[in-house]
């Protein structure tokens, strides 16, 4: 992990956040921080987590479950910091309570790889997406699951707006903007021969930023590139 000027986005001067020797080896999938920021929340092979000191690099805490194969794909934490949760690639969630240092529920979410998860502001609900075609929405307290929506395609990424009024998700070629409380579409567009791997929302919500796969194919060759693209939201 590296904290990067956003100003410049020169990785030459990177400032390293996490020393190798600190992590395990492997992939490093995603990761967040506390809600003070002084802490950086990383996932362990398995859906531990490891907490480690922004300032000095340093190891703050872990939280250990049994080893597995299974990679941590996503994670997120509740605005009030207490609540982490991760999705693991084989459609398992595990919220960890940082207060009680301890698993708060393990939920069987998924019948395949948890692509994203995101808190709803102020809440303990979370939203949950997979390459099985499924957003749901769970009480990250209690492992209920509060909704479904079905798609026929894979759920790649999806975002909440700042007051939790709407979700966007990409499922493989198409974007769709969602109530959150009626999980009514409100609107969608299509990318042919192209994937919305990533979703982001900025905190005003009028900017939607989406990350996208070209899957084209040239003279018979496959081509891929990949893409950032910045949407208004208003219009």
């Amino acid at each position: 992990i590296f904290r990067v000027d956003p100003q410049r986005f020169l990785t030459d001067d990177a400032i390293p956040l996490i020393t190798p020797k600190f992590y395990q080896a492997g992939p490093l999938q995603t990761f967040t921080l506390t809600s003070d920021e002084t802490g950086i929340v990383v996932p362990l092979t398995g859906g531990g987590i490891n907490i480690y000191d922004v300032t000095t690099r340093e190891l703050r805490d872990s939280f250990a479950t049994q080893w597995s194969f299974h990679a941590v794909l996503s994670i997120a934490k509740s605005d009030d910091g207490i609540l982490v949760a991760v999705g693991k690639d084989n459609g398992e969630i595990i919220v960890w309570n940082l207060d009680t240092k301890s698993k708060q529920v393990v939920i069987d979410a998924h019948t395949l790889s948890v692509t994203d998860i995101e808190f709803f502001p102020g809440t303990q609900d979370i939203l949950s997406s997979s390459l099985d075609g499924s957003i749901k929405r769970w009480n990250a307290s209690t492992g209920e699951n509060l909704h479904t929506i079905q798609y026929n395609s894979e759920v790649q990424s999806l975002a909440i707006t700042s007051d939790g009024q709407r979700f966007v998700c990409g499922v493989e070629e198409k974007l769709e903007i969602i109530n959150a409380q009626s999980y009514v579409r409100e609107w969608g567009a299509s990318f042919e021969n192209r994937i919305v791997e990533e979703v982001t929302i900025s905190p005003s919500n009028d900017l939607l930023v989406i990350g996208i796969a070209d899957l084209s194919i040239h003279n018979y060759e496959y081509y891929q590139e990949f893409m950032v693209e910045v949407w208004d939201m208003n219009t």
